[in-house]
């Protein structure tokens, strides 16, 4: 897996969510479709992880 990828792959998949948080479920969408990167499939894992956990923290 190519580090630099993933990390830049990472920060438009962030910054697409907060530009935009209904796009939540586009990602969602995504991530059942085949033939992903493993750069792309994991940042948008994680991604959407972190938002989830910033939800709970926020109540």
């Amino acid at each position: 897996m190519n580090q630099a990828v993933y990390l830049k792959l990472k920060g438009i998949v962030i910054q697409d969510l907060i530009k935009n948080p209904r796009r939540v479920s586009f990602h969602e969408r995504e991530l059942k479709s085949e033939g992903l990167t493993p750069e792309y499939r994991r940042a948008v894992e994680e991604a959407l992880e972190e938002l989830r956990a910033a939800q709970r923290c926020r109540g």
